[in-house]
């Protein structure tokens, strides 16, 4: 019907069109490959005469266990990416990203938050089991820095695969109430931290780490990625700090000239030999000739 009213529009059908062969049995709807003809677990399947319609764009998820949906810490960060590629890379179809599903509870002492229209319930919170713990109104700021954490790896793996952006499903939330807790800013107006760590990943210039697990062994390597003007000279600064924020190692990339929208910069180890929480952090220089 949209096609027959307007020749431009590009049309994506529903916003869960795809999941990869490796993730959890169907809830219910056919999760198709960019091939068209065999749903999420290979099987051969029929799909509709619009699936490879000309003005179709095709939703690319971004995968539920890194987006959450309760799904446990341990499948998040040790999530699969194997078939992502291929519908990002497709000489065929487009793809958009649709949506990134981990519930970021709103601040409930903000004095909108306070009036009594305000309805604390949702609908969601059976979803928000990761870290194995309930949370409660008085966590909102975990609950908010896991979505944030979450998003972010999300976004600087997709980054790294040429995706230069994204379709949130709901900006601002307020839907049922108040009730949906998945968008980046509140329902009322209230920026998430979610906000941020999205807004940092999309930066024109900006390095990160190419993993998104955040737990590593005794031996590991960091893979810096570098997005930076072609032609124009950056330093990168790789830090290691303690868990206060004490800098404890340091190691520079100097004088990198961009080739690419995309620089690999050579593996690093920091040599950390005891257990705990450490802090890595990227700083991207630009250089002048003056």
């Amino acid at each position: 019907a949209l096609k027959a009213a307007d020749q431009s529009r590009l049309i994506c059908p529903v916003s869960h069109l795809y999941y990869a062969a490796d993730l959890y049995p169907t809830r219910g709807c056919e999760y198709l490959s960019e091939d068209g003809l065999h749903d999420h677990n290979g099987n051969l399947t029929d799909v509709s005469e619009y699936w490879d319609d000309e003005l179709v764009v095709r939703s690319a998820h971004t995968y539920s266990l890194l987006c959450g949906y309760g799904t446990g810490w341990d499948k998040l960060r040790l999530q699969p990416w194997s078939e992502q590629e291929i519908l990002i890379n497709s000489n065929k179809h487009a793809y958009m990203v649709s949506e990134y599903a981990v519930i970021g509870r709103q601040n409930p002492n903000t004095n909108e938050a306070k009036r009594d229209y305000f309805n604390g319930f949702s609908y969601e919170f059976s979803d928000e089991k990761p870290l194995g713990i309930e949370f409660t109104e008085n966590d909102w700021e975990i609950s908010q820095a896991y979505q944030a954490l979450c998003a972010y790896h999300c976004t600087k793996k997709l980054r790294v695969m040429n995706v230069d952006s994204f379709l949130w499903c709901c900006l601002t939330g307020g839907a049922n109430d108040g009730g949906y807790l998945k968008p980046l800013i509140d329902n009322y107006g209230y920026k998430k931290l979610g906000f941020y760590t999205i807004k940092s990943a999309f930066q024109d210039v900006c390095a990160f780490v190419d993993k998104s697990d955040i737990k590593f062994g005794e031996k590991f390597f960091l893979k810096p990625v570098l997005f930076g003007g072609i032609g124009k000279k950056y330093d990168v600064v790789l830090s290691c700090t303690d868990r206060f924020g004490n800098l404890l190692k340091e190691h520079v990339y100097s004088n990198i000239t961009v080739a690419n929208r995309i620089t690999y910069l050579p593996e690093y180890d920091f040599g950390l030999t005891d257990f705990g929480y450490y802090g890595i952090k990227l700083e991207v220089k630009e250089l002048t000739d003056f």
